[in-house]
């Protein structure tokens, strides 16, 4: 088995919604899909439940489920799925927030990837982060274009974070964290946007005709997570 390797692929949220403008069809059901359709019909079709009873469906959760591990057991939250997979250790007593770079007018979320900002760009106002936020008690790791890393000191498993690709066109102020501790992000995400309306990098993204990146959004925190190797 040491040679053997398996692709598992998952397009997530392909099934989509019905629309209006494809006679109430999703999108899939539209879309050309000769390999997809090969794949079934030469392969086994079934159903399998990857979000257990109670937990909240969302990819992070079902990714565990289709690899073989138990969320149940095993899942600590997203900020530390995504953390390992950057290879950023998180300390005992330390939890790990993502949070995206995204564009805002102010009062709402505009663009929770602030135009899919690319890997180049979003490393200069992740640098800045660093440059501006020195308190010990927090740290920044850039990922992935509009995708990256924060460690905070203590406990915030109660604290409700609300995705921000769940909230384009609502007002911020009804989305903002909640409950104990939540100040703490929401002063750092306050301070994101005094620092990024300053910044130069900002003026060229509008010269270029892209949208500007006005703060960052943190959520899916997470804890220490430990998986058994394969």
């Amino acid at each position: 088995m040491a040679d053997f390797k398996v692709a598992v692929l998952v397009p997530d949220g392909a099934s989509d919604i019905p629309c209006e403008e494809l006679d109430m069809r999703t999108p899939l059901e539209v879309a050309r899909t000769p390999n997809m359709d090969k794949i079934a019909r030469q392969g086994c079709v079934g159903l399998a439940r990857t979000i257990p009873e109670g937990m909240t469906a969302g990819s992070d959760v079902a990714n565990l489920s289709l690899l073989g591990y138990d969320p149940r057991l095993y899942y600590r939250g997203r900020g530390s799925i995504e953390a390992a997979s950057m290879g950023v250790r998180v300390p005992d007593g330390w939890s790990a927030f993502r949070f995206n770079l995204v564009s805002t007018d102010g009062e709402r979320m505009l663009d929770y990837s602030a135009g899919h900002i690319d890997d180049r760009d979003a490393s200069n106002f992740v640098d800045v982060l660093k440059r501006e936020i020195t308190e010990k008690e927090i740290k920044f790791f850039q990922g992935k274009s509009y995708r990256h890393i924060m460690l905070l000191k203590g406990d915030f498993s109660g604290v409700k974070c609300i995705p921000p690709h769940d909230i384009t066109g609502r007002l911020l102020k009804e989305q903002l964290p909640r409950g104990n501790n939540s100040e703490v992000l929401t002063r750092v995400m306050e301070r994101s946007r005094e620092i990024f309306s300053k910044f130069e990098a900002n003026r060229a993204r509008k010269e270029r005709g892209l949208p500007p990146v006005d703060m960052i959004w943190i959520w899916g925190q997470g804890t220490k997570m430990e998986l058994e190797p394969f």
